[in-house]
């Protein structure tokens, strides 16, 4: 079918983003007593508008949790964090911080602690640093490279991998197998025994994966499955998303409005200096045909550098870098899959008391 010209650029983000724009200029337009203050914004499966945030990201999202999470232990327990710090090596120190952030017991800190020593390099740097991949380079976890199992999981593979990068016992599982007694994450909570002490790294990220898909997918149609075969819904990955103790909201992007792209740029920039990997959802537009003008690849914003962002690109399992150039550009990119433009993004939602956030000693 050929879509007139002023339809080429269309995806479903920007229709999204468009019709809230509409309606929030017929809501400013209705007689006074059918507006309150209290009228909430329009937005998609509970989103809220890019540009609604007030409040700003900390300088380390797992320092803040981490803060606030010591802050509410008895003294006892902040002793018993402040000797495993004390007596370990400051990479173990940064890896204690994350899991004091990701509601970890005292007990499985004590056990991770104890069994840190006896981890090689190549594995406490998968642990400490789960999205440090070399540039161009495989994400691997053990020797087993992280890429997604099939075409519908590229989704499901981004969460695993920002899970993990906030919550060193996934990334110490997906690794060597090893859990805790005293703290399982929940992306495997719901396995089975058996399949926890699966020996092979591939076959361990490959499980995973498929228990974070049936999590997201779940109800997420009016109580009812989201379809496999078309991935993972943005709003249930923005339920199932963690890093730390922080909520994500799931955000229509509209990138042909060069304001509202930007908005959006500057808050995963703001959460990946924060350290909280970010969620984009890319595809195409109906100039390229209607299958492409909706979601159809998530990649992970990992870092940030100079003018741009280190990328997790699920289906290559790879590092890959974009600069804001090209990613406003809307060129396809490998590091977006191939894809070419940006459609939905899964951002964290900062709490007030964030930006003042310190460790409590």
């Amino acid at each position: 079918m050929k879509w007139p010209q002023s339809w080429r650029n269309v995806h479903l983000g920007t229709a999204l983003r468009r019709g809230e724009s509409s309606l929030d200029v017929i809501r400013r337009h209705l007689p006074w007593r059918h507006r309150t203050a209290e009228t909430p914004a329009v937005g998609v499966a509970g989103s809220t508008p890019v540009e609604s945030t007030a409040v700003h990201a900390p300088l380390s999202a797992t320092v803040s949790a981490a803060a606030r999470r010591l802050h509410r232990l008895p003294e006892a327990a902040r002793a018993q964090v402040r000797g495993l710090q004390a007596a370990g090596t400051t990479q173990l120190s940064v890896v204690l911080d994350a899991l004091i952030a990701s509601g970890v017991s005292i007990q499985a800190m004590g056990e991770f602690a104890a069994l840190w020593p006896s981890l090689d390099e190549t594995v406490r740097s998968q642990v400490s640093r789960p999205l440090g991949g070399p540039l161009g380079g495989p994400m691997l976890f053990g020797p087993a490279h992280a890429a997604q199992i099939d075409g519908s999981t590229c989704g499901s593979a981004a969460l695993v991998m920002q899970a993990a990068a906030g919550d060193p016992t996934l990334a110490l599982w997906l690794a060597i197998g090893e859990t805790l007694a005293g703290y399982l994450p929940r992306e495997i909570r719901r396995v089975r025994p058996g399949s926890l002490m699966e020996p092979d790294a591939l076959a361990r990220f490959a499980l995973v994966q498929r228990e974070v898909k049936q999590q997201t997918n779940s109800g997420a149609v009016a109580g009812l499955p989201w379809p496999s075969g078309l991935g993972t819904p943005p709003w249930g990955a923005a339920r199932e998303a963690r890093f730390a103790d922080l909520l994500f909201d799931n955000l229509p992007v509209d990138d042909s409005n060069a304001a509202d792209f930007e908005a959006m740029r500057l808050r995963a920039e703001e959460s990946v200096q924060a350290g909280v990997p970010v969620l984009l959802y890319v595809g195409g537009d109906l100039g390229r045909g209607v299958a492409t003008a909706v979601p159809r690849h998530v990649v992970l914003l990992t870092g940030r550098y100079s003018d741009g962002f280190t990328v997790y690109e699920p289906s290559s399992g790879t590092v890959q870098t974009i600069t804001d150039v090209q990613l406003r550009s809307r060129e396809s990119s490998p590091a977006l899959g191939g894809w070419n433009r940006v459609t939905w993004a899964i951002l964290p939602r900062w709490r007030a008391d964030e930006a003042g956030a310190t460790m409590v000693s």
